[in-house]
Formats: structure tokens, sequence, C-alpha cells
């Protein structure tokens, strides 16, 4: 059986780490402050640079998907290595990132006809599309066979969700996603959206007054949707530059009995220029437990 090589763009968000331990290779989407230069998530700005240029400067944020080219290098590294390929993209509505894999591949599988690439729509973003690609990890070094692991995680993808609050929508009408969301918009002061994200679209959910209290309906429509299943399901609180608050929210959901193996994490580059610096919420996957 030949060996797997996964591959993400780079807004699943997870820690460097994360990537490294699990060899994972990162294809990185791009960013613009200005609309001449653009800096390579994770490789030419930190998530750090990114927030400070974001709450210190006025910028006109664009993003740019990895192109099809980006996606071929990395392809065919893989492939030249003797290794079938599994990407896992940014869900298509948002991004052409999914598209531009598929490009590749069909390149690629024309020059080397024995060999699998399969490309996903992981219908997520941030760490929803990062849980999804931890089951995909999960799957691959439990020894399941390649057309497997593609097979299990279409269904799999479909419980991952994405339950957060924003300070405002300012953010996501800018960067053109605000679509249903559009909904929830008002002018009345401090009051803040909640939004899940699901299915490949963002859905809205609800507007709380305060940020104390978008927050706890974020941890309260977690516990709804998880149920009695708590034993089932991996969850990760996550944050655009809102550490302090996130740590609290992770302790909240420890102390409720969830399961948290990656812990906290920071949305990145790609998801914040359309989040904003404001987003705090808990990803959420119902983890695959079947058998080989």
């Amino acid at each position: 059986m030949r060996k797997i090589k996964i591959i993400t763009d780079s807004s699943s968000d997870f820690a460097q780490e994360y990537y490294e331990t699990h060899e994972i290779e990162v294809v990185p989407f791009s960013v613009s402050f200005d609309r001449k230069t653009y800096f390579r998530e994770r490789v030419d700005i930190t998530i750090g640079d990114f927030y400070k240029r974001l709450r210190d400067e006025d910028v006109y944020l664009l993003t740019s998907a990895p192109n099809p080219e980006q996606y071929r290098s990395v392809f065919q590294k893989a492939l030249e290595d003797g290794m079938d390929v599994i990407c896992l993209c940014l869900t298509s509505k948002f991004s052409a990132s999914y598209q531009n894999a598929v490009v590749a591949k069909v390149e690629l599988t024309e020059e080397y006809p024995g060999c699998k690439i399969a490309v996903i729509d992981s219908i997520q973003a941030s760490c929803g599309q990062g849980l999804v690609l931890n089951e995909i990890v999960r799957m691959r070094g439990q020894g399941f066979e390649f057309d497997n692991i593609i097979a299990e995680i279409e269904e799999c993808k479909k419980t991952a969700h994405v339950f957060f609050a924003v300070d405002s929508l300012d953010y996501l009408t800018k960067g053109g996603r605000v679509g249903k969301v559009a909904a929830l918009a008002g002018s009345v002061l401090n009051i803040k959206p909640v939004i899940v994200m699901k299915d490949g679209e963002l859905i809205p959910v609800c507007k709380v007054r305060g940020s104390r209290g978008s927050i706890q309906r974020v941890f309260e429509l977690t516990v709804a949707h998880i149920g009695g299943e708590k034993d089932k399901y991996d969850l990760v609180a996550i944050h655009a530059d809102r550490r302090e608050e996130a740590e609290s929210l992770h302790k909240q959901l420890e102390e409720e009995g969830f399961s948290l193996p990656l812990g906290i994490e920071n949305v990145g580059v790609t998801i914040g220029a359309h989040s904003g610096p404001t987003l705090l919420g808990i990803a959420l996957i119902k983890r695959f437990e079947g058998a080989i």
C-alpha cells in the first residue's frame, strides 16, 4: 500500500507544530494590505504581525487563494516520492482554492496514471476545516486505505460546525462573505451577531447584547447541538486576537466535560482578513469511529 501525503491550504488554522508533527504540507493563501504587495500566510507574515497591522492601520484587505501551479508543485513532489495525495481545501463557496487544486490534480493525473490524488472540499473554514483535517490524519494513522478515507471523510465532514461571535459584520461585509448573515446587520449599540459555519455557508443565528452575552450564547448553542453525545465530539476554542477570552471559553468547555484534544487555536490570516480581529468561537466535529 502506498503512503498517503496529506496537504491542506493555510485556512485550516492549526498551529505549525501540528502540521510538522503529522508531516502535513501547507499551501499558503496570500494577503494584501494595499492591493499591490501580497504576503504568504505563515511564510511572509505571522499571525501576530497581521493582527497588529489590522488594529493599528487603516488597511484594505484582499486575500488570494493558492494558484494551480502552487498545488501542482506540492502534489508532484509527493507523487515523485512514491505517495498518493489527499488535499483538503477551504469551502469552495468562499474561495477558488478548491477549484485550483482540482486543476492541478487533473493535469497530474494524466502525467502520473498510476497515482491517486483526491481534492476534498471541506465545506468548512478555519478550525472547522482543521478538525476535518484531523479526522483524515486519524484515519491514516489507523491504517485506512486511500479510497476508504475519501469515502468516510465525505460523511464525517458534514458533522463539522463552527459557532462564533464577532463584534460587527464590517469585515465580513467588506470581504463579500456576509451572505445570509446580512439578516443580522444592524446599528443598535452593543448588539453582537452570533453565526454558525456549516455545510459551506455562514448561517445567521441571533443577535445578542454585549460581548459576554454573545460568547455565552455560542457556548449554549454548542451544548445544545451536541446534546448527550459529549463523548463523541472533539472541540477547539478559536479566536482572532482574543486569547484571554478564548482561554476562559476553553476552561468553561473543559468544566462541562467536553473533549478538547487540540486546545485553543488562533484564527489565521486568511480567515481573519474576513472576520476581523474580534472573532471568538467553538469549532466541533463528531469523531469518526468506524472500523477498517
